[in-house]
Order: C-alpha cells, then structure tokens, then sequence
C-alpha cells in the first residue's frame, strides 16, 4: 500500500521541493521507495539511487526477472550487494548483474559457484569482499587468480573462509594485487600452508624493496614500509596445515594488528612471543584449542599488551591453573575474559603446587607436613625461600602456611594424605573457624579458587565472563564473593560445576544475608548495613553441563532479581 502522505504529496497542488523529496525518502523502506519512483520524474530521480544504493537477495522465492531489468539499467547505483545461501543457484545470473555494477563497494555472497570470480574484474572499486564457503573444485592454478588477481586494488576486506579456492598461490596472487588488506579471514583453508604464508610475507618485503628508496630508511624501517602494515586483523583459525613458523614470519612483519584469532591452529610460544613484542595495541586474541601454547606464552601477551580487552584460551590443555597466580598482568582492563582449566589443578590438589622445574619458579610444592617437624625459625626460613624463588605474589606464603598459630595433625598411616588442619582456641578466631576441619586436598583447593578469583577480582572492566570445566565447587569463603567487586560485568557463564549452586550462592547474588560490620562510633547508622546488590550490571548467567540449582532457588533468583536470564544447558538440577 502507498504511504498517505506520499499520495497528498502527489495529488497536491503545491511544488514540493526536492530538497524535501530527498528528506523524505531517507525515511522509506524498500516497497515505499518502489512506490515513490513511479509518482514522477523528481520523485523517481531521488529515490531510484537509493532505492538501488543496496540490493539483498535473501530468499528463494523472489523473482530475479525482475530484478535484472532494473539493475541492467540503474546499476551504478549499487554500492552494496549480499546474496545469501538460498540463491546459490542464482550464481550464473548474479554474475551477469556484477557485470552491470561497476560502483560496487561491498559484496557479500556466501556459498556461490567459483565462476562468481569472473565478474570481479568488473568491479575495480570494490573494498569489501565477502566469498566465504567458495564452491568449487580445488585449483592451485585458477585463471582468475593467475598471474594477478582479477579484482580491485581497493580491497581492505577480504573473506574467504571456508573456501579451498584459498591456496598458497592464491594468498600470494591476491595480495600482491591489493597489498593494502586490512582485514583478512582465511579460517578453515584446508589448502593454505605455512610455506604459502611465508612466501607472502617475502614478497611483500620485496615489494617494500622495490618502491622505497634504499639509502633513506633504515633495515627495520625497510622492512615494514608497506604491505602488512596496513593488517590489522586477521583470523587464521583451523588452518591446521599453518605451522607455527608460519605465523611468526607473518608477525615479525606486523606492526598494527588489532584483532588476531589463532583458533585450533599450531601456533606456538615462540610465534605468541613475537606478537606481543611487535603489537603493542593489541585488542582481541582468540587461542581456543591451540595445544601447542603453554601458560609461558599466554603469559607473554598478558603482561605485554596493555590494552588487551578480549582474550579466550578455551580447552587449551598446556595453560594450567598457575597463569592465574601471578599479579604481573598488565591488561586490567580487559572486557571479556573467557578460559577453561581442563583438570590440570586436580592434579595439583591431589600432589601439591610442585614444581616442574624448580629453576623457573612458576609452581611451588605445598608440603605442609615440614612445618610438623621443624621449629618456627626453621618453618618461617623455609616459607621465605619457598616465596622468593617460586612466587611473585608475596599474600601467598601467608596463604599456603597458615596464621601464625595455624597446627598440623598428620597420620603416619597415610603419609600424609588425610592430614587435616585445625586451629588452636583462641579469643581471636571465631568458633564456627575452629569447628572446621580442612583436609589437605581441601587446603590447596581453595588456595587455588582463592587465587583464581584474586586475579578476576582486578579486572574492574570486565563485562563478560566465561569460566568451563573448572571442576570446582563455587565456595563462597574462598573467594566467590570477590566478584561482586565487577561492577560493569553484564555475562556470567558457568560450564560443568561439579556440585549445584547452594543457598549462600543464591544469597549473594540477590544481595541478602550478607551484611556489613559498622564501627560502633557510628551510632547513627543501623546495624548491620546491608551491602549493594553484587554484580549490579549483570543480566545474563549461564550454567552448561555439570550441576545447576534446585526449583526452588531458581525461582527465588528471579523473583528478586527479575531483569537477569538465567540459561541452563544440559544441566542437573
């Protein structure tokens, strides 16, 4: 049906100005604008160009007939084009419309036919080019990539995921035709290899060779004069054939990078190394399932790259628990924290924090039977050796020892291994505190959550947090409660609790049964003073697998906390 207004406009006796025209159409949809074009000649002039501005073929049932007789006529109009996965079969004719579409800028055609390449040589302004899932047969000597890419030298994005067009000759033939890529995504190129890459970085410095004076720039200018420069991010994620060597010749000539997604790849420490050093301004690095980096290399980023706000090392099974238990991470102001401990800490709890190489002093061993046998000198001489060659936290020796007063009672039996903690009377300690009897694998389990959500506790700014298969119960004495400090955090997400969430859980996060101690020379006050609603942005807390909560705490959560979405996946309750 035709606006209202757009029929008054027409059947009225008054010259509308096409500065008005113009006004209005910037406010019309699609079908509104087919209708504005056929009133008459000013209205079709102005809304004819946007009407073809972007062309969205989205669905199988239209009718691309009549399409092709207004792009063959107002298709230099066309700046952007997306094609989706069902009109694939469409990919002959979306050909012959490219041909007609020389002003193209963005295209964006997913699951086409590699005859789809013909028509870029049509389209020499392009910038933005989408082709992911590329259908064809393998081809490492394509015509339309050899001897040059057969597209615009205007390109800054190009997407080829999931594409075995994306070969060693092709990475090189694009890239030399359009060296000013910013965005590349290569992710799933079965085809693509670590020689492919190299080569591409050489001839890229070559390229620097050839087009800058020699005298005037020094060795490391001279290498990064172009070419990558102008990357700044990339996303190379399962391109397995990709070593490690590979990446670091490709970060070694990357100055500017901003977004770098290593996802199930055979990246290394080394390579991880070089990244850090060469980009400073680093602001997402995706490294899920990447089983060659270790907590060394992980580390090099954290303290590294100060402005880091989105970091996720998923199922990455050589990064234990301990990258936790250093404060020498410099991105505090990381947005989006997403980590995975894959049962390395069970080991650690059942066999102590021991080192794996008492020279590197990044794991220490919890023995806490010396202390049963040694006297006090002897004991605080071995807790000050202990942290200075294992720690960088100095709060850890008084966690791992104890208070002062703290006693051990070992079983000769059992080497150990059932010794329980416990604490003397005194008018100092609290009752319920002494009541406690801590095993040992019970000690170091909540050092360890002490630890983690120590570390959390700093990342003021973070808005998501995704912690799975951490395999270990939430307690709120060791250490829960620090992340109600997140005051911006918006996403929670758990993934294989080992135990369901209890009351003193639900209690913190709706804010009741907690209270503050007030001064008694505050008289005025109330005792004791509620405290604020912990994580008062959050809105949305999953829980996957392992256990969840009863009926019953699901529905106190959301009747005092109404705004929040609670998702539980595959959970027991």
């Amino acid at each position: 049906m035709t606006p209202s207004y757009i029929t008054t406009l027409s059947t009225s006796p008054v010259v509308v100005l096409p500065e008005i025209v113009a006004h209005i159409c910037t406010y019309l949809d699609t079908p509104s604008l087919a209708t504005a074009a056929r009133i008459d000649r000013t209205w079709s002039q102005i809304s004819v160009p946007l009407l073809y501005r972007e062309i969205t073929l989205g669905w199988r049932g239209f009718k691309i007939e009549s399409l092709e007789l207004g792009v063959r006529r107002n298709g230099h109009f066309c700046q952007r084009l997306k094609a989706a996965r069902e009109v694939n079969h469409w990919c002959y004719r979306i050909v012959a419309l490219l041909r007609c579409t020389p002003n193209l800028l963005d295209l964006d055609a997913t699951w086409m036919d590699a005859d789809l390449l013909e028509s870029l040589i049509h389209l020499q302004k392009l910038e933005r080019l989408s082709i992911s899932r590329l259908q064809g047969s393998q081809s490492e000597n394509n015509e339309f990539f050899e001897p040059h890419f057969q597209g615009s030298k205007r390109i800054r994005v190009l997407d080829m995921a999931d594409s075995n067009q994306m070969t060693d000759t092709a990475l090189v033939s694009i890239t030399t035709t359009c060296p000013q890529i910013r965005v590349l995504i290569v992710s799933g190129s079965s085809c693509l290899t670590h020689e492919g890459l190299i080569q591409w970085c050489t001839q890229l410095s070559s390229s620097s060779t050839l087009s800058s004076p020699r005298a005037r720039i020094s060795d490391d200018q001279f290498l990064s004069a172009r070419g990558m420069t102008e990357l700044t991010t990339i996303n190379f994620a399962n391109c397995q054939r990709i070593h490690s060597s590979g990446f670091q010749a490709l970060f070694e000539r990357s100055r500017h990078l901003w977004s770098v997604n290593l996802m199930a790849t055979r990246v290394e420490d080394e390579a991880l190394q070089v990244l850090a050093a060469q980009n400073k301004n680093l602001h997402t690095v995706i490294l899920n399932c990447c089983a060659g980096i270790s907590g060394q290399g992980l580390q090099t980023l954290l303290r590294g790259c100060r402005q880091l706000k989105v970091i996720s090392f998923l199922y990455c099974h050589r990064i234990a628990v301990q990258v936790f238990f250093h404060k020498l991470w410099r991105c505090l102001n990381l947005e989006e924290l997403r980590f995975s401990l894959n049962g390395w800490h069970a080991d650690l709890i059942k066999h102590g924090l021991a080192s794996e190489s008492a020279q590197t002093g990044e794991e220490v061993e919890i023995n806490p039977s010396v202390l049963s046998h040694q006297d006090e000198e002897e004991a605080a001489s071995q807790a000050s050796s202990y942290q200075r060659r294992a720690f960088h936290e100095p709060q850890l020796e008084y966690m791992i020892f104890g208070r002062p007063e703290l006693e051990l009672h070992d079983d000769d039996d059992n080497d150990g291994e059932d010794a329980t903690f416990s604490l003397p009377s005194s008018p100092d300690i609290e009752r319920s505190v002494l009541s406690e009897a801590l095993t040992v694998q019970q000690y170091r389990q909540n050092l360890i959550l002490a630890q983690l959500y120590r570390q959390i506790e700093r990342l003021r700014h973070l808005r998501t947090l995704d912690m799975r298969n951490i395999h270990l119960p939430l307690d709120m004495a060791s250490g829960l409660g620090r992340l109600g400090r997140l005051e911006t955090l918006q996403t929670l997400e758990w993934t294989g609790l080992e135990r369901p969430i209890g009351q003193p859980e639900v209690e913190w996060l709706i804010g009741s049964e907690i209270t503050a101690t007030v001064p008694k020379t505050v008289p005025a006050l109330p005792l004791p003073l509620p405290l604020p609603l912990p994580l008062p942005s959050l809105r949305q807390l999953v829980i996957k697998e392992g256990f969840s909560m009863s009926k019953k705490l699901l529905q106190t959560l959301h009747e005092h906390r109404p705004h929040l979405e609670v998702q539980l996946t595959q959970v027991k309750s």
